[in-house]
């Protein structure tokens, strides 16, 4: 322990008025001297009660006079990031900690932990920011530096870690480095290109919901005899491989259970535009075929310290996103597959109430459905992600005039602008349609809402075939 003075309390005054400022005071602490001789004086101003203000100068005294305590001037980059991280570990998402930690580690400190935090100054956040948005930016060793996006994931780290080092709760740096540094930018700026590039269109994703469908059943028909200790060579038939038309899934046979397994999760992403993590976190509790609607209450994510686990929504509130009666009929017949399957297993199956699960019963990784969805998309043809499916959905949706409002209800955006901001591609197919519709309004004489427009849709369908027959 160090041996600290007792220090002082005492009233802050305005300095216009001079007059002292009500339940604000300056705390004073004075540290051992430097190696210099100088006295060495800490300040910290505290809002509260004289009484209150007494407390906070002692819980300080304590804490300078701590042997763990290292002043700020000897402190390096790479001790405060590590004290940081322990700090704000109770405070985010542990999936969101272990992503922090891994850019600190990775990234950051190799870089920048070696320069005292009170020297790091604009200019080395931005020569890392150049570093890594260039040539030998990523540990992978592929050519090619990091995307704009993920560089501005760790200036935004860099941010959060230094605006509490300036912090007067703190006061470990007079001056926040990361101020002035801009952020890294894509060179197009006026569409998000991730997101345009990431969905499908109508046509393409019927296709790959059906080529799913075709593996789904087939292999659920195999899967009895699997069960059964038959050869699966025998459940898979001529007529499978013809549906199939992909040899490397025959070859694979354990493979395409796998992906067998991923038709319904695909299917109900693409009716609803659910977050991957809330498909896998969804319970059959959760879905009321009453009202047709499925209520968005947990996620399900996996980490290295606690493996597969549930948490809160992304928005930390409850969603409900409405369901048509296909997508209804269709979670009916999942859920009869499913029960046939927990017959099979017998009491080997753990049930958890989930309505998309392992054979085991136990809940998928979101990180195995991910890359199993990408393998099976770049096999067939599909250039999107899993997380495109959501994109698709939205998409999709706009593009046929549902309005944004609607969709960011949908997806469970806070603000229509962020929808707005990521689905702009579409909004050029939006305002040729609203054109189009303006103009039906001016010669009907009247307002033509989506159900008149249905319903003006079934006439006609009507008419061509009153004039076939």
């Amino acid at each position: 322990m160090k041996k600290i003075a007792p220090g002082h309390v005492r009233k802050v005054k305005d300095k216009k008025t001079k007059k002292e400022k009500k339940n604000v005071w300056e705390l004073r602490i004075e540290l051992p001297s430097g190696k210099n001789g100088k006295r060495n004086y800490k300040y910290h101003r505290f809002h509260g009660t004289k009484k209150e203000a007494d407390a906070e100068l002692q819980r300080l005294r304590f804490k300078y006079s701590s042997s763990d305590f290292i002043e700020p001037s000897e402190m390096s980059f790479d001790e405060f990031l590590q004290s940081w991280l322990e700090e704000i570990k109770q405070q985010v998402a542990e999936r969101t900690w272990e992503g922090y930690n891994l850019i600190v580690q990775n990234h950051i400190i190799p870089e920048l932990g070696y320069i005292p935090l009170s020297e790091l100054k604009p200019f080395h956040i931005s020569s890392y920011k150049s570093k890594r948005l260039g040539k030998g930016g990523r540990l992978d060793g592929k050519p090619g530096g990091l995307t704009p996006n993920t560089v501005n994931k760790h200036l935004s780290i860099l941010s959060r870690s230094l605006f509490l080092a300036s912090s007067p709760e703190k006061c470990l740096i007079s001056h926040n480095p990361m101020i002035g540094v801009t952020w890294a930018t894509e060179k197009n700026t006026s569409i998000n290109t991730k997101v345009k590039d990431n969905y499908l269109l109508p046509d393409q994703l019927k296709e790959m919901l059906d080529v799913l469908e075709n593996v789904y059943f087939y292999s659920n028909e195999a899967l009895k005899l699997w069960f059964e200790e038959k050869e699966l060579d025998k459940a898979l038939t001529l007529k499978l491989k013809e549906v199939l038309k992909v040899e490397s899934l025959y070859r694979k046979k354990l493979s395409a259970f796998r992906i067998s397994q991923m038709y319904p999760i695909v299917f109900l992403d693409a009716f609803t535009g659910m977050r991957l993590s809330e498909i896998l976190g969804l319970k059959w509790s959760d879905i009321s075929f009453t009202t047709k609607q499925i209520m968005v209450l947990r996620t399900s994510h996996y980490t290295k310290e606690h493996g597969q686990h549930f948490g809160s929504t992304k928005e930390k509130k409850v969603k409900q996103v409405a369901v048509s009666d296909k997508v209804l009929k269709f979670l009916k017949e999942h859920k009869k597959r499913q029960n046939k399957e927990k017959i099979l297993l017998g009491g080997k199956y753990e049930d958890n109430d989930l309505v998309f699960a392992r054979r085991d019963g136990q809940p998928f990784r979101n990180d195995t459905v991910s890359k199993e969805f990408i393998k099976f998309a770049k096999e067939h043809g599909f250039n999107i992600t899993f997380h495109g499916i959501r994109h698709t959905h939205a998409t999709l949706l706009l593009m046929s005039g549902v309005p944004s409002a609607v969709v960011a209800q949908r997806l469970g955006h806070q603000k229509t602008s962020t929808t707005e901001d990521l689905y702009a591609h579409a909004i050029p197919s939006m305002q040729v349609r609203a054109a189009h519709i303006f103009d039906n309004i001016v010669n009907q004489g009247e307002i033509i809402t989506p159900e008149k427009m249905l319903e003006m849709q079934h006439q006609a369908v009507k008419e061509i075939d009153r004039m076939i027959q």
